[in-house]
């Protein structure tokens, strides 16, 4: 059952929408007597208007007869009828002309009869096709969207009663609620009207293609059932939903579209009411894929996750608009649940590739948030492959907490607050291995990384090139691609080469070697937050063999008080420079060989121990470098079966040559948690190994024991804590340093 509150959330969304809709359809009317000429919409032809009373009446124009009883109506209303130029995709199955009614009241008491004159024979069910205006979400537009009633055959008429309030749903609205559109009514022949298996959709499809017709009912039901199994809930909707196939234009699969209305100068909507709106939702299939069964299953299960969006309190594109991208992102990689391949690309990505570069909110001037949203399906791709399908439903649960329409929630935050990861590791992360092309199998990344205009800068390096900079415009949360090819380096034995951003806090580099349409390889990379640099020790050879080098810059800047659309500069420069030694990670130890530790048992008693060491690896975290700072943060880091929180600082210092060590984290297990701070300083410089790729800083002896540590371990079957540092001749704390090749 609906809640009040969420009535009152929503009746801000149906004011606006409706606005919208009734504007789409809005005509023009004059007088002439009780039969007008009016002016209708684009493509349809004005026969008659009547005003019709509480008395009732009848508008008989032979090829479309509105007859309305006596008692039907409160007032006088002025009923206009259009005749369509053309029949809305029905082709051959339309077997009348498509008719527009408009100017029905609010409230009707009693059913309204229409008759329309068909042609030829009817074949198949006895249907009339009834259109609605509404909003289509893969279109991100309002159009006419249909669906079928059972009708009745009467020398050569199609008899079709209109019914009355007293049935909430269909085309009937409930009372106290404005329908001002125009509703368009259509005879159809050699058409099947049946439910689905299990009864959720009722499918209208063409006659002959009765097994494909049958299987659309099936596609429907399996995303039902696997939407549900996932975690989504329906618990407002009715069933079934109508499914209608017809001819769509080219390269559009299908849609879902919802009708709702204005409040008649109320505040909020009653219960009742609001679930009449949420069960208009309906779907339209291109009968094209009758034959192509993968797109299909696939434009299915699409559309079958737009019900559940519109359930979820997706917003309308009048508020919080930049929610569409994140309906189509979702809707796009749910696409892969049905395509029974790992592999598979939806057809929605297609010219579509480039877009995770371009930022998640921002939208240029000639395409829409949804249009975007179709290749951000990447993202929801890491997030469901990380954290698993139901992360999904909890990203759906954020957009329904929010409240219309002042306080929706923006898609990004809805994102974000299901990534346990700084923004700025999983973005770049995303858009490095969307490059690399281990998402799709490099059936997506080849697309474009092939096109010259994906590239926002060029670098060419020859004999005497020194040092290139380009600057370049980032949206929030976005990238940007450069291609670094080369001339004549013949008279050069060795190419180092350096790329560094000059904001390292918010941008990150990745560098691959890339053959085109064929390999791509990373050879360097930098998360954002660490040096801002990455470093080659010899191009040449990479160049000899043929490759060219891609670089992309990853940007996580998210500015929420500018609606995640803003825009910042960022320079890359590109220079022949001999690479300085970077860190790729530390090592560090402790042991102290006579330090005492008690142990209190869960039970009270008591026990003492000799011995202590732990170790600590920034492998296992996210590490960065400022001036001669090392840090490590370990945020929900997982090595083995253990997860570690903290940090570690590395302050690496000279003359003499020596490193100071400040650390605290946890280690924690199924039934422990093992907590730990360290400072020591001056670990002197031991040695180089393996020409000069680790350096050893460490401290032997008795002399370890000025260690400040404190460490407390807590389990379920009690504690144990460390009581002094006493060190004899094994004890030991060090620290290894490995420096990329």
């Amino acid at each position: 059952m609906i809640t009040k509150s969420l009535s009152f959330r929503l009746s801000f969304l149906f004011f606006i929408i409706s606005t919208t809709l009734l504007f789409i359809s809005s005509c023009k009317i004059g007088e002439d007597d009780n039969t007008t000429t009016i002016a209708g919409e684009d493509g349809y032809i004005p026969i008659g208007s009547q005003v019709i009373g509480p008395s009732g009446g009848e508008i008989n124009l032979d090829s479309i007869i509105v007859k309305v009883p006596s008692g039907a109506f409160n007032e006088n209303n002025e009923l206009n009828i259009y005749v369509g130029e053309e029949n809305d995709g029905f082709n051959e199955y339309g077997i009348s002309s498509l008719y527009q009614i408009g100017g029905l009241p609010s409230t009707i008491n009693k059913p309204i009869r229409l008759s329309i004159k068909y042609h030829g024979t009817i074949e198949g069910d006895t249907l009339v096709a009834i259109g609605e205006m509404g909003y289509a979400t893969s279109l991100d537009s309002s159009l006419y969207s249909y669906h079928t009633e059972s009708a009745s055959d009467s020398a050569g008429y199609l008899i079709y009663d209109l019914p009355a309030n007293s049935e909430l749903g269909k085309l009937a609205q409930p009372k106290d609620i404005i329908d001002n559109t125009i509703n368009n009514f259509i005879a159809l022949g050699g058409n099947k009207r049946v439910p689905s298996s299990e009864g959720h959709f009722m499918l209208t499809y063409p006659l002959w293609f009765n097994e494909q017709g049958i299987l659309i009912g099936d596609h429907f039901e399996t995303a039902f059932t696997k939407c549900k199994t996932m975690g989504f809930s329906y618990p407002v909707r009715q069933w079934p939903a109508n499914v209608l196939t017809k001819t769509l234009k080219t390269g559009l699969g299908g849609y879902y579209s919802y009708k709702n209305s204005e409040p008649n100068g109320k505040n909020t909507v009653t219960d009742a009411e609001l679930i009449s709106f949420i069960n208009h939702g309906q779907f339209t299939i291109n009968s094209n894929l009758l034959t192509d069964d993968l797109e299909l299953r696939t434009t299915c299960g699409h559309e079958f996750l737009h019900l559940v969006q519109n359930l979820y309190e997706f917003s309308s594109p009048n508020i919080e608009i930049e929610q569409n991208w994140l309906s189509e992102a979702t809707s796009v990689w749910i696409e892969g649940k049905y395509a029974n391949n790992e592999n598979y690309v939806s057809s929605s990505i297609t010219n579509r590739e480039f877009y995770p570069f371009v930022g998640w909110q921002y939208t240029a001037s000639n395409r829409s948030h949804a249009r975007q949203g179709y290749g951000l399906s990447v993202i929801i791709k890491e997030i469901a492959d990380k954290y698993g399908d139901s992360t999904i439903v909890k990203i759906f649960e954020k957009i329904k907490s929010g409240t219309l329409p002042n306080n929706a929630v923006d898609p990004v935050d809805a994102v974000l607050s299901v990534i346990d990861e700084p923004v700025s590791t999983f973005w770049h992360r995303v858009l490095g291995d969307y490059v690399l092309g281990h998402y799709y199998n490099n059936l997506v990344n080849f697309k474009f990384l092939d096109k010259p205009d994906s590239y926002s800068g060029k670098f060419e390096i020859y004999a005497g090139f020194s040092k290139k900079s380009i600057l370049t415009e980032y949206h929030d949360l976005s990238g940007n691609l450069f291609k670094v090819s080369s001339g004549d380096l013949s008279s050069l034995d060795k190419v180092p080469l350096s790329f560094t951003v000059d904001d390292p806090i918010n941008y990150g580099i990745l560098v691959a070697k890339y053959k085109q349409g064929s390999e791509i390889t990373k050879i360097g990379e930098i998360f954002p937050g660490g040096s801002g640099i990455v470093t080659l020790g010899n191009a040449k050879p990479v160049f000899d063999a043929g490759y060219a080098l891609v670089v992309m810059v990853s940007n996580s800047t998210h500015d929420k008080t500018k609606n995640y659309q803003g825009k910042n500069n960022t320079w890359l420069t590109v220079e022949i420079k001999e690479p300085e030694k970077q860190i790729d990670r530390v090592e560090f130890g402790v042991s102290l060989d006579i330090a005492n530790t008690k142990l209190t048992l869960a039970s009270g008693a008591e026990s003492y121990g000799t011995g202590f060491g732990c170790d600590l690896n920034s492998i296992w975290g996210t590490s960065s470098l400022s001036d001669n700072i090392y840090t490590t943060i370990f945020a929900n880091a997982i090595n083995s079966e253990t997860t570690y929180n903290g940090y570690l600082n590395v302050t690496f210092l000279d003359d003499p040559r020596r490193v100071n060590i400040d650390a605290e984290w946890s280690e924690t297990r199924t039934d422990c948690i093992n907590n730990f701070k360290i400072d020591y300083d001056g670990i002197p410089f031991e040695q180089s190994f393996n020409n000069f790729t680790w350096d050893e800083y460490s401290e032997r002896g008795s002399s370890v024991s000025r260690i400040n540590v404190s460490n407390e371990r807590i389990c379920s079957w009690g504690t144990r804590e460390l009581l002094n540092t006493n060190s004899a001749d094994d004890a030991m704390i060090s620290l290894n340093v490995y420096y990329y090749e």
